[in-house]
């Protein structure tokens, strides 16, 4: 082929490949913005679509598009000028006055106004338009070349073209907020932020916020490793606002349930009060069917089987106890909704630095957002208990998951600092800029303080250090803790985060909680010239204490204590213990108050009849630790009597009454006989009175051996005294390794004595058939056989009105 016509092919050539040019050319304008965001994104655009499917995506492109970019700018500005209103401006610049307004917003400023990618990760800026220089900011510039953009590139709706050449610009630079550097000093006058339109506002409060566009694609990693850069503060409010309606909606579910509940139960308590057993027969039988699957398959069942406080051994550690069913689903959903509040990220983004900064942002807010039920649920003031009659136990079970999963955002928190870090050490070539920036930053230092702290929180809260030493656990931990909340709330003050009072408060409230502690230890157990009495009297595994306080208490059945021993131990630890026993009498001479015989007549005539003396008695089954040490020394007296300092903390519990119930089963094993007296008693004396619908009590007692019963046995006497007590009161022994086969004698039908362990299954059977009105049935004791009296009942739920209640404290 000659030259001539190897010419004429090159020029064919070149005029097709530029009509091709033209066509595609052509063939994109109309939606240009689309494929722009796509390439942003890293997204592919296929062109496999008929001429019709492209004119209806590109009329809904550009509709998606105006509302997108409109909500996006006014949502933007809302916050950044929070409640203040616009300026005239500022509206123009935006083109929110009218649509006519459009011709200003080129004039007015020389930066594109906000869209649906900028707004999506700019930070609220402050309502000032004065930048700072880069000399006071310390902005590390950063520069990438873009091709400029051609004809196609620059076409479309209006409100992306601005976009488009904001991104495309020749030259965006990049800063760092809060970090020292001397390179690349602008010139006097000079604006270093100009070339892309971005301002910087003063910082009022807060790190240094921008104003304006950029693009997050040209950004250099270190700026996203510490302030507010990349973080998506309007969807961390709104994960805060979901948390908090998730745990308020929840409260709310379960106390209709329970004024349900309390409004059948007094509805069933005043009709019953006058009736014989078989009157009360209507009230036995369920009036629905849900409610009684829910609690047969939610409510009282455990999670598998059986297994639900027994604790789980592994050799000889104990690894702690199984939550029901119920609170599994509870913690469930608030850990799942917590992983999902986490992944609303932008995976779209075509930087990673700015999504590891957005997961940062996210872990940290809600880390910060779930330390206070975390403090909340572990006190025992916690003002949830007698709102919602929920136990302690249940909110001590929430309050080691919570924790748990407070140390998991935590550790997510740093790890996505730590990667930003090294990507921006790796591109920068500083090899140890992560452990000088640790060193050298009260910020990133208490925060490293803060999660250590944490971290072992965590590991030494295990079941198996917990039961191995539960003093030593119980200070270590309440310091731990507070070193942790300490180290988070000068984290969130040198970096002026924005849920910072959140901690704040949740230290007040473990002051508030510590005060009210205090509070009543005072009031209750010390006066002007005297503090309670405490008499300890060694008995067989057991002690049995008996404080005498200073002022009267109201108690209520079924409730528990807090016992401090000081002059016993080196630590001002407590342990709780059910009230087995109570009497309140009045102080009849002033002079043998102070333990002096009457001198006068004076001091005959001088009664106080406002002036009582409470004496509450306790149980204290010998284990390790506190109550070894008490045994040992009362045994050692030679009376076994001995009267040491101490003072008690509380009353506790005691939300669940059973006064609506005709038929009351109360099983107990071991020392769990303490909690079961007070309701023993208090059931008599309401029958007795006429204000009670009880017409049938069975107490159910297992013991190892029959020593145990001389625990019991003075107030056992004074219940067996009270009248009507044989047509009311059964009472069932088991003795599971009793010393002879003839020490196992039943006195009466009211009074029986079995050998071997107690089948719980079999009594609830019988006794669900001779039922009087409605069944409760409780239990207190070790967690296998609570586990055994659960799965009775629950078999008997569908059958007829039967509630269960357990008394536990899973430490």
């Amino acid at each position: 082929m000659t030259q001539s016509g190897v010419a004429v092919m090159q020029k064919k050539s070149l005029d097709a490949k530029s009509d091709w040019a033209e066509r595609q050319a052509n063939r994109t304008d109309d939606y240009a913005g689309e494929r722009c965001f796509r390439k942003l994104t890293a997204c592919s655009m296929t062109t496999s679509q008929t001429e019709m499917s492209r004119r209806g995506l590109r009329f809904v492109y550009r509709i998606v598009d105006l509302l997108v970019s409109s909500a996006s700018t006014y949502i933007a500005f809302r916050f950044a000028h929070g409640r203040g209103q616009w300026n005239r401006e500022q509206r123009k610049s935006l083109g929110l006055d009218s649509y006519a307004s459009k011709k200003h917003r080129d004039k007015a400023t020389n930066s594109p106004p906000l869209t649906r990618l900028s707004w999506f990760h700019l930070p609220p800026p402050l309502n000032n338009p004065h930048p700072h220089s880069h000399s006071e900011l310390g902005l590390i510039p950063f520069s990438r070349q873009i091709p400029p953009p051609e004809r196609s590139q620059l076409s479309g709706p209006p409100v992306t073209r601005h976009l488009k050449s904001a991104l495309y610009s020749t030259s965006i630079p990049s800063f760092e907020i809060g970090s020292s550097s001397s390179q690349s000093t602008p010139q006097a006058g000079q604006n270093f932020l100009e070339p892309s339109g971005i301002t910087m506002s003063p910082p009022h409060h807060g790190p240094p916020r921008l104003e304006g566009n950029y693009s997050l694609c040209s950004m250099h990693p270190a700026n996203f490793t510490r302030g507010l850069m990349g973080v998506n503060l309007q969807m961390d409010e709104m994960t805060t606002w979901a948390l908090w309606l998730s745990i308020v909606a929840m409260c709310l579910i379960v106390i209709i349930a329970r004024l349900l509940q309390g409004g059948v139960s007094q509805l069933r308590h005043l009709f019953n009060l006058r009736t014989d057993p078989v009157q009360q027969a209507y009230w036995g039988r369920n009036g629905s069917v849900i409610w009684p699957w829910l609690k047969k398959n939610l409510v009282y069942a455990p999670l598998r089987k059986k297994r639900h406080n027994r604790n789980v051994q592994m050799g000889r550690l104990n690894m702690g106890t199984i939550p029901s069913r119920f609170h599994t689903l509870l913690l469930a959903l608030y850990i799942l909704s917590n992983v999902a509040y986490c992944c609303l990220l932008n995976f779209r983004s075509c930087n990673p630095s700015a999504l590891l900064a957005e997961l940062r942002g996210r872990s940290g807010h809600l880390a910060f957002v779930n330390m206070m039920p975390l403090m909340v649920f572990a006190g025992r003031n916690n003002a949830f208990i007698p709102l919602l009659r929920v136990s302690f136990d249940t909110f001590n079970i929430l309050h080691r998951w919570i924790g748990r999963l407070v140390v998991v955002e935590a550790i997510v928190h740093t790890g996505a600092w730590m990667a930003v870090k090294h990507i921006a050490d790796t591109v920068e070539g500083k090899p140890n800029g992560m452990m000088e920036a640790l060193h050298g930053t009260p910020f990133l230092s208490w925060g490293t303080v803060s999660l250590v702290s944490m971290i072992f929180v965590m590991v030494q809260a295990s079941s198996a250090i917990r039961h191995l030493a539960y003093e030593a656990f119980l200070h270590l931990h309440q310091l731990l803790a507070f070193t942790a909340f300490l180290g988070a709330a000068i984290h969130g003050y040198q970096g002026q985060l924005p849920l910072t009072n959140y901690v704040y408060i949740t230290i007040a409230f473990w002051f508030l909680e510590r005060f009210i502690r205090m509070s009543k230890i005072i009031y209750r157990n010390f006066g002007l010239r005297s503090s309670t009495r405490v008499t300890v009297e060694a008995l067989p595994e057991a002690c049995r204490v008996t404080f005498e306080l200073k002022r009267p208490w109201e108690l209520q059945p079924g409730c528990h204590v807090y016992a401090h021993f000081p002059t016993l131990t080196w630590s001002v630890s407590s342990h709780p213990f059910s009230i087995a026993w109570y009497d309140t009498r009045p102080t009849p001479y002033r002079s043998l108050e102070n333990e002096k015989l009457p001198s006068s007549s004076k001091d005959l005539d001088s009664p106080l009849p406002s002036r009582t003396t409470t004496s509450i008695t306790l149980i204290m089954s010998k284990k390790e630790g506190m109550t070894a040490k008490l045994h040992a020394r009362a045994r050692a007296s030679p009376s076994g009597i001995i009267n040491i300092r101490g003072f008690i903390e509380g009353p506790y519990g005691g939300q669940e009454s059973l006064h609506s119930y005709g038929t009351v089963l109360l099983f107990a094993g071991g020392v769990g006989i303490t909690h079961q007296l007070s309701h023993v008693r208090d059931l008599l004396q309401t029958y007795n009175d006429a204000t009670s619908a009880v017409r049938k009590v069975v107490l159910i007692w297992t013991v190892r051996s029959q020593d145990a019963f001389d625990w019991v046995h003075p107030w056992m006497t004074e219940i067996f005294q009270m009248p009507h007590r044989r047509q009311v009161l059964k009472v069932l022994l088991f003795v599971t390794k009793p010393r002879h086969a003839g020490d196992i004698v039943s006195r009466s039908n009211q009074v029986q004595m079995f050998g071997g362990r107690c089948k719980p299954g079999k009594i609830v059977e019988e006794e669900f058939e001779k039922r009087a009105g409605a069944m409760a049935v409780t239990v207190c004791g070790p967690g296998a056989f609570a586990d055994e009296v659960r799965a009775a009942t629950r078999e008997r739920v569908q059958e007829g009105v039967v509630d269960f209640m357990e008394e536990s404290f899973s430490w």
